[in-house]
């Protein structure tokens, strides 16, 4: 068993050698990829529950947009940036993520 066991797969169970070489690359790369995304200063605590209890400048998602966001009971969802109303149903907030140190 090899470092791509997706690519192992296909190979011998399709018998299709010729695109090995490259999809093992990319396999590598992926997993590469998700183990540097594990260690991340960017990983996100998204939140579906409460919104925020006070008002603080947080991240927020109604799935498909982004939004740099505050929220209060009184107002509810506003832009950070404009004060404007954000009309959507926001599904998710986190907290602004630290900034990573350089």
């Amino acid at each position: 068993m090899t470092d791509t066991p997706e690519t192992d797969h296909i190979e011998n169970n399709l018998g299709n050698a010729a695109l090995s070489s490259f999809c093992r690359k990319l396999e590598r790369e992926r997993d590469e990829a998700r183990e540097a995304l594990k260690t991340s200063a960017w990983i996100l605590d998204w939140q579906a529950g409460p919104y925020p209890d006070t008002m603080r400048v947080v991240l927020a998602t109604d799935g498909e947009n982004m939004y740099v966001a505050t929220y209060t009971k009184d107002d509810g969802w506003q832009d950070a940036h404009t004060c404007e109303d954000i009309d959507y149903y926001i599904t998710y907030w986190t907290e602004m993520p630290a900034l990573p140190q350089v």
